[in-house]
């Protein structure tokens, strides 16, 4: 009986911590800006990751892969200006979700969220995901990211200066 009490824990175990197991996949895409009305910034995505777990892949018939976006916020003016994350965006097939930064808690997702201050002279890289995406998976007991809808995104980025809200919008198509 002792034996198999062992065995039972350890296989509910290794199943459980495999939501905490991923592999980063790095997948093509080709970006559009449609404007940047801004002088002086800079804002573009510049890199994508899609995390596969192989556990949650198999629990929910192919929906196991997430998506996350790197935005890379280049501030080249004498001014302090700040990332407005609650009137930010990102948009796929399924409509236009608020944002959710890496390193957030999951249990915050769709949370305000501080405006981040971009100083003179910075360059900052943000990691980015729909906050629509997080969600608590009851069969491995853990948060995970689902895939969000589509193969074109657009990511809308505001940012404050002086006072005034600037929105640069990126236009995103994965393959």
């Amino acid at each position: 009986m002792k034996k198999f009490l062992v065995t039972i824990t350890s296989i509910l175990v290794i199943f459980c911590t495999g939501c905490a197991t991923t592999s980063a996949v790095k997948t093509t895409m080709t970006t559009e800006l449609i404007g940047n009305p801004i002088p002086d910034y800079a804002v573009s995505v510049v890199g994508r990751t899609e995390f596969g777990d192989s556990w949650y892949h198999a629990a929910h018939s192919g929906e196991g892969f997430s998506q996350t976006f790197d935005i890379e916020i280049i501030n080249n003016s004498n001014t302090i200006g700040k990332i407005v994350w609650d009137n930010s965006s990102i948009t796929d097939s399924d409509g236009t979700h608020r944002i959710f930064l890496q390193g957030m808690r999951f249990i915050k997702a769709g949370d305000p969220i501080s405006d981040m201050i971009v100083p003179p002279g910075s360059k900052n890289i943000k990691t980015i995901s729909s906050a629509d995406s997080v969600e608590w998976s009851s069969l491995g007991n853990c948060w995970v990211l689902k895939q969000m809808s589509g193969f074109d995104f657009t990511i809308t980025i505001c940012i404050n200066t002086d006072g005034k809200d600037n929105y640069v919008i990126n236009k995103v198509h994965v393959q």
